[in-house]
């Protein structure tokens, strides 16, 4: 998808790459990365992204993704979860699950909203995202989800990391505020790194050191016999 800042878009080279190594190869060690979104309009409110690549039971390789509400600044409900990718020829046959997903809309540059209160419409001037995800119920009344998780596979191909290096990623948070006071509402954005910081290899296991040979009693000497 179109990303919101200019410098943030990779080279056409770059992005095949990306493509080439999610769709056919799957990582051979578990990767991570992590962010952040802020609000481009609305309440004061942040929330952190974690995204791991794991395998599916399919054999094929997907993304993992966790947002969390930062209760160090506000409290929030999450309404709605925008993100891009970056081979959107991928979205046909794509597969998001996640037990708090209520509705899901797919469109190459086209999502902004899912209906009803989960947009991101509004000032701030973001491009459209390629998948838009609504989150729970409106209110607090039924639910109050400060953290979610959901999972990003394909039918047919590899789903990595590599496919949100420097995308674009939304929020739409309600229900803003303090416990008691929670009447604000947030729209949120942020873009995912460039990079994957890959997981240190592990230690080699150390050789044993063998347990050495027990010194041999030495035979006593007899006493002599008396003259």
């Amino acid at each position: 998808m179109k990303k919101f800042f200019p410098e943030a878009l990779l080279p056409s080279a770059l992005l095949a790459s990306l493509a080439l190594a999610s769709s056919i190869a799957a990582p051979a060690d578990a990767a991570s990365m992590s962010f952040s979104v802020s609000p481009f309009t609305g309440s004061s409110a942040q929330l952190n992204f974690t995204l791991d690549d794991i395998m599916a039971d399919s054999g094929l390789s997907k993304v993992q993704v966790r947002v969390d509400v930062d209760k160090s600044v506000n409290l929030a409900d999450i309404r709605g979860i925008f993100f891009g990718m970056g081979d959107e020829s991928l979205l046909k046959g794509l597969e998001i699950t996640g037990s708090d997903i209520t509705k899901t809309v797919i469109k190459a540059n086209g999502v902004t909203s899912t209906g009803g209160d989960n947009n991101l419409n509004g000032g701030g001037g973001i491009n459209p995202f390629d998948i838009g995800l609504e989150i729970g119920t409106s209110g607090i009344g039924k639910d109050d989800i400060q953290s979610t998780m959901f999972t990003v596979s394909h039918k047919t191909a590899n789903i990595t990391l590599a496919q949100f290096l420097s995308q674009s990623f939304g929020v739409r948070a309600t229900s803003v505020g303090t416990a008691g006071n929670r009447e604000g509402s947030s729209k949120l954005t942020g873009t995912a790194p460039s990079v994957v910081v890959q997981p240190p290899p592990p230690s080699p296991t150390p050789t044993p050191t063998p347990n050495p040979n027990p010194t041999p009693t030495p035979t006593p000497t007899p006493n002599p016999n008396p003259t």
